[in-house]
């Protein structure tokens, strides 16, 4: 890490330690969320070890269950499992992506849809503070397809997010606009910790069904198929995810991309072939 980098990261840590010195206690719907997430939780961990899953299931059941119950998860982006995989900090990419928007055509409407509260306390955006550095490279990405194609994912009839991190892409286009039905596959402890962000902005989903927001949340391919009207126009949308999926996952997603009218890939420079998700990789006994 560079000199510049290390600068960059004590800038970040001071300004949350001033944050932290300030908060105020939760709110009772930041509690709801709350509590609901540990149930949630609790109840795939429970579901897990009932279905005999492998060991790697029951370790990141019990990673993030062990977070949301000795933390706050207002915190969740700081926790072991979370911080080093999901949260993008403030970076040469991320203060490009920015950089990017602010030169487009209608920048007035990006910074609208970009800003929003922090919500699971991650290191502040040191470019701009009332967004996320995720936030501006998913938009960036946006950007770029709709340069590159003519078109947005606004018109899609069904949105695939493939492998959705905490959501945020999810929150990104719902805020731009987007009334259609939205399906985000992911491993069962994400989907719980998706719910709850979305829940913190407003965007109530649930699990198999299309929640009152018209945001699914699948687990399984088959329960993402029946989700699928006939003859809906379907976008699909992975950034990053698919770099770390193991092989047989991926070419279970192929027919679904062969299927769309648009598809949004963004990989990582390496593509991993081992067989379980870099996430949670040695998460287990690092729950803090």
């Amino acid at each position: 890490m560079s000199a510049i980098a290390r600068f960059v990261r004590k800038v970040e840590d001071v300004l949350m330690t001033i944050k932290d010195l300030r908060r105020a206690a939760p709110t009772a719907e930041e509690a709801r969320l709350a509590d609901r997430l540990r149930a949630d939780l609790d109840a795939i961990g429970r579901e897990a070890h009932g279905a005999t899953q492998s060991d790697f299931w029951f370790e990141t059941c019990n990673a993030l269950r062990a977070c949301a119950h000795d933390g706050d998860p207002r915190d969740f982006m700081r926790w072991g499992p979370i911080a080093g995989t999901m949260v993008h900090r403030t970076s040469r990419a991320s203060v490009g992506a920015l950089a990017t928007l602010r030169r487009s055509e209608d920048w007035t409407r990006w910074r609208e849809v970009l800003r929003h509260p922090n919500v699971g306390n991650a290191p502040p955006f040191l470019a701009a503070p009332w967004t996320s550095a995720i936030s501006a490279q998913h938009a960036s990405h946006l950007l770029h397809f709709r340069r590159l194609t003519g078109s947005d994912f606004l018109d899609a009839d069904i949105i695939l997010d493939m492998g959705a991190g905490y959501a945020s892409m999810c929150r990104l286009i719902k805020r731009l606009g987007y009334r259609g039905d939205y399906i985000i596959f992911d491993q069962p402890p994400v989907l719980a910790l998706q719910r709850y962000f979305l829940g913190r902005h407003g965007i109530e989903a649930a699990y198999g069904e299309f929640g009152p927001s018209r945001v699914a949340l699948c687990r399984a391919f088959d329960r993402m198929r029946a989700l699928i009207r006939p003859g809906a126009r379907v976008a699909l949308i992975s950034t990053w995810a698919m770099s770390e999926m193991p092989i047989d996952v991926r070419r279970q997603i192929e027919p679904f991309i062969g299927e769309a009218e648009k598809v949004l890939l963004a990989y990582q420079p390496e593509v991993h072939r081992h067989r379980q998700p870099r996430l949670f990789r040695g998460a287990g006994g690092a729950a803090g």
